[in-house]
């Protein structure tokens, strides 16, 4: 399956990564050697009829939160409940749940099994934006 991928590696330049790939594992070391893991923003779709999308946001500190949208169906990672009425900011202007964080490996598991099935990761917990507290957010 191909991946399409926009990547915002969050640098004062505004560099961008564009493109796609039907590897999965070229995927992750990309994501992985840019740096886009620590501090970037991006999107992943897939070129199925589905048009499935994978929109991940990174935080030094908190680790990376992922969002998969499937038509109208939106699921969040969730790395800890007791964390989602606290709120980080993502690229400066917008608040994330830091409960939707998940460690920098654990995200890059998810993501190289998205772009390997199209799906979302059956080992990560995923929530509904309906189960966001009203102070939470997510980025999308």
């Amino acid at each position: 399956m191909k991946i399409r991928f926009q990547i915002d590696l969050d640098r004062a330049d505004g560099e961008l990564l564009t493109g796609g790939t039907d590897l999965a594992g070229a995927l992750c070391v990309l994501l992985e050697s840019s740096g886009a893991l620590r501090s970037g923003t991006g999107t992943l779709e897939t070129d199925a009829a589905t048009g499935t999308r994978l929109v991940f946001a990174a935080h030094p500190e908190r680790g990376v939160s992922l969002c998969m949208e499937d038509g109208e169906e939106i699921r969040l990672t969730c790395g800890s409940r007791d964390a989602l009425e606290e709120t980080v900011e993502v690229r400066a202007e917008k608040p994330v749940s830091a409960g939707l964080f998940l460690p920098q490996a654990e995200a890059l598991d998810a993501i190289r099994y998205f772009a390997e099935t199209g799906t979302p990761d059956p080992f990560v917990t995923w929530i509904t934006p309906e189960e966001l507290p009203e102070s939470g957010g997510y980025f999308i």
